[in-house]
């Protein structure tokens, strides 16, 4: 009986750890995710209703589109300039 109330216990300790980590994990993916959504990560393009902005729920309009647009040619051009300034002799 002692046996059973000790390996009871044990698999008592594994289970809250178990719930411990996943709970780590979750936090840990529901912060990425959200992250993803303040960048307007494209979930799918096929028009679904959760297809941007998952997990805050704002509303997609134009102004924000044109924003992300505006960044992409940013970063294009950033790129560009970088790769420009890496190829330059030095000196």
């Amino acid at each position: 009986m002692a046996d059973l109330q000790s390996e009871n216990e044990k698999l008592r300790a594994d289970n809250r750890e178990l719930r411990r980590q996943l709970n780590i994990q979750r936090l840990s993916l529901e912060a990425k995710n959200r992250a993803l959504d303040a960048m307007h990560w494209v979930w799918c393009d096929g028009g679904c209703s959760d297809g941007v902005h998952r997990w805050d729920k704002t509303p997609l309009t134009e102004e924000i589109v044109k924003e992300v647009e505006n960044h992409a040619r940013r970063l294009r051009r950033w790129l560009e300039n970088s790769i420009e300034r890496n190829q330059r002799p030095l000196g």
